[in-house]
């Protein structure tokens, strides 16, 4: 089994993968795909202490991963947006938009996830306005069906860029810090858990990386050596397994190998516990039958509820947005230290009368 990145020619024998997500039915939401992607995705050099990757973005792709994330800043002199971690400069934002355009110009079954993360203002608001103003992005808060983001970048909220899909990050502050490898591997599996809860409706992102171990400084990859084989035991029991979840969110990995990738791209294959479950139990589903803007209706009984209107109601946590209110009436998820409420435009769904 290859749980760690090793060279560029490793990935090969998934290559066939490449289209994974052409077998994702076009009504079922992207919150419930079950999808690989990794931390500080660009970061391939700059010393072991930086380093979370060893693959090129395109490898990534070709690979299977759909989920990426990474940090942007403006350039004083310039003014480009650039992709860096901390003081080292990977690459122009520009070029790794242009990349990702280039594989779903090719693969136009496939959607990707991006997240942003930066600490100017700034560059805030210029990548908003990027975002916004690019037809091959999906930038609204409703989460949206496979069919309505094929060939497309969807743009995913962050702390700091407060635009793009509204998702649940399990991961808190501190969460790389850890005793031990039990330890870490209880953390991630707690949040694969309330991933696995809530994903059918709202989209979960499960970090796996770690950089210190004790009190000695452990590097990413020394870190992934050993959390990638646990967590790809943990995942290919949990497959097997009568209880298998009909979906975990997004996982991001530092140095994942060909058969970690392999194994989450599995989750979407049936479940036993198929069915995703709404608010109070009601089952969500998605397209046809006249669904609203995000594509998705609940369903009481045998009796559809009818169409509401309203301004979405954002509430920030310290860490993620995790309610979600319509008409007064909450569909999210609550969580505790409200720090930002932000009113949206007027979005129509089907909700729970």
């Amino acid at each position: 089994m290859v749980y760690l990145q090793q060279s560029s020619r490793d990935f090969q024998r998934i290559y066939a993968k490449v289209d994974w997500m052409s077998a994702i039915p076009d009504d079922k939401p992207l919150s419930a795909v079950t999808i690989p992607g990794t931390h500080r995705s660009m970061t391939l050099y700059g010393g072991p202490l930086v380093q979370c990757q060893a693959w090129s973005l395109s490898i990534q792709l070709d690979a299977g991963l759909r989920y990426f994330d990474m940090e942007v800043q403006e350039n004083f002199f310039t003014k480009n947006i650039e992709v860096l971690d901390g003081a080292i400069i990977h690459q122009q934002f520009r070029e790794v938009l242009g990349m990702l355009r280039s594989f779903l110009l090719k693969h136009s079954s496939e959607t990707v996830v991006l997240r942003v993360k930066t600490e100017s203002r700034g560059t805030i608001k210029i990548t908003k306005n990027m975002m916004k103003n690019d037809g091959d992005v999906w930038w609204e808060p409703s989460v949206p069906t496979m069919a309505e983001v094929r060939g497309k970048i969807v743009f995913m909220e962050s702390q700091s860029v407060n635009l793009g899909v509204l998702n649940r990050d399990t991961s808190i502050k501190g969460d790389e810090y850890f005793k031990n490898l039990e330890k870490k591997m209880k953390i991630i599996v707690n949040h694969l858990n309330q991933a696995k809860d809530i994903c059918a409706n709202y989209p979960v992102l499960t970090a796996s990386n770690g950089r210190r171990y004790l009190w000695i400084i452990k590097t990413p990859k020394s870190v992934a050596k050993v959390i990638n084989p646990e967590l790809f035991k943990y995942l290919n029991n949990l497959l097997k397994s009568p209880q298998k979840p009909m979906c975990l969110g997004i996982i991001a990995m530092d140095f994942p190998g060909p058969d970690l990738i392999e194994l989450i791209i599995k989750f979407n294959g049936k479940s036993e516990n198929s069915g995703a479950k709404g608010e109070g139990g009601k089952k969500w589903e998605t397209g046809g039958g006249g669904t609203g803007a995000d594509g998705v209706r609940i369903v009481e009984g045998n009796g559809e509820c009818g169409d509401k209107g309203g301004k979405v109601e954002r509430v920030k946590m310290e860490q993620k947005l995790v309610r979600v209110e319509m008409q007064g009436k909450v569909v999210g998820v609550e969580m505790e230290k409200v720090v930002r409420v932000k009113m949206e435009q007027k979005v129509v769904v089907r909700v729970a009368m």
